[in-house]
């Protein structure tokens, strides 16, 4: 341990559960954080503050202007850019001592493995259960643990999944849960006092598994309600049944929910933001389109925005599409999985002539 590390954690190091050793151990442990939106930016820079050495950021988004009020990370000036870059940015010139890689692309099961692969711990920051399921599935398999954390109104809830024996998993107690009907940030809005308070307590847990201690919540879900500082913990068991830990599991074959198909490029995959109206659709094969060009077409037809070489924002029939450069769009005001598939078709029927 050099002084300067030391230094810089001379605040943390005199913490009962964070001694010399247990810090050199910190520095060399890689954490993913799926989503760098409202818990992902506070989890993010209290791992870096207690010690973690090596962070891994998952985020496909770009920074709007209503993140700002409650994604820690951001400022007016960053509107635009991509989530993950500057958050890299900001906590390097916090914390000199951090190694970080970065994913600018949709989490899915095409990706997750890659995506997660060689992590020691995962946490959560996605605002969708799709994609946590997806998250769920690929950690059981790779036999990584990871911190669930979910935050809506002035209510929030943690469960710590680390797939020991006979504990649960995700799947086992919110198997029957699917996005659609469920309310959003958008509409019952989101304190950010709430997400501090869930992402404090995914940090705590993802700490005590990394120096060796048993996490608080491991087989439980904890619920929190700011309205009268209440609190419940209710004790979830694994399922002789779950779709995904169980030892019926590799029998029963997973459905993909809101797959549909494109000629020019095969299967698309569509995932429900936390707004409901706002719908990614990522295509299985990157269409024969240069990017470029299509850019250069946007610029001189449409009134959009170019975000440097990765993406580019434009209206098209009073619906907001981002075009990222392999052609996954983020679209927004449709209402339906259905109607965003049928703007990306003709989003890349415009691009056929370009």
């Amino acid at each position: 341990m050099t002084d300067d590390l030391a230094s810089y954690y001379s605040r943390v190091l005199p913490l009962p559960f964070i001694t010399h050793e247990k810090l050199k151990s910190l520095q060399e442990e890689l954490v993913t954080i799926i989503g760098v939106g409202g818990l992902g930016t506070v989890s993010t820079e209290q791992l870096l503050s207690l010690g973690i050495g090596k962070l891994r950021l998952v985020d496909r988004d770009i920074i709007e202007y209503h993140n700002l009020p409650r994604q820690k990370l951001f400022f007016i000036k960053d509107v635009g850019d991509a989530k993950v870059e500057v958050a890299k940015k900001f906590l390097k010139e916090r914390n000199p001592f951090v190694k970080i890689e970065t994913f600018t692309e949709f989490f899915d099961s095409s990706n997750s493995e890659r995506i997660l692969q060689g992590s020691r711990i995962i946490v959560d920051g996605l605002d969708n259960f799709q994609a946590r399921k997806i998250l769920n599935k690929t950690a059981y398999q790779l036999n990584i643990p990871w911190v669930f954390g979910g935050a809506l109104g002035t209510t929030g809830n943690v469960m710590t999944i680390t797939f020991r024996e006979n504990t649960p998993c995700f799947n086992c107690f919110f198997d029957q849960i699917v996005d659609e009907g469920l309310p959003t940030c958008e509409t019952a809005g989101v304190s950010s006092s709430i997400l501090a308070q869930v992402a404090s307590i995914q940090v705590n847990e993802a700490i005590r598994i990394l120096t060796g201690e048993k996490p608080l919540l491991e087989g439980k879900l904890l619920f929190l309600d700011l309205n009268d500082y209440q609190t419940e913990i209710i004790n979830v068991e694994q399922r002789n049944d779950c779709t995904v830990c169980s030892e019926k599991a590799k029998d029963v074959e997973e459905e993909i929910s809101d797959e549909y198909y494109s000629e020019h490029c095969g299967k698309l995959i569509v995932v429900t933001l936390c707004e409901r109206e706002r719908f990614i659709v990522k295509p299985e094969n990157k269409p024969d389109i240069n990017f470029e060009k299509v850019q250069s077409f946007l610029d001189e037809k449409f009134v959009g925005k170019k975000y440097g070489s990765y993406g580019y924002e434009f209206k098209l029939m009073n619906t907001e599409i981002f075009l990222m450069r392999t052609f996954v769009m983020s679209i927004k005001d449709v209402t339906s999985p259905e109607n965003a598939v049928v703007v990306f078709k003709k989003v890349l029927e415009i691009f056929q002539s370009v």
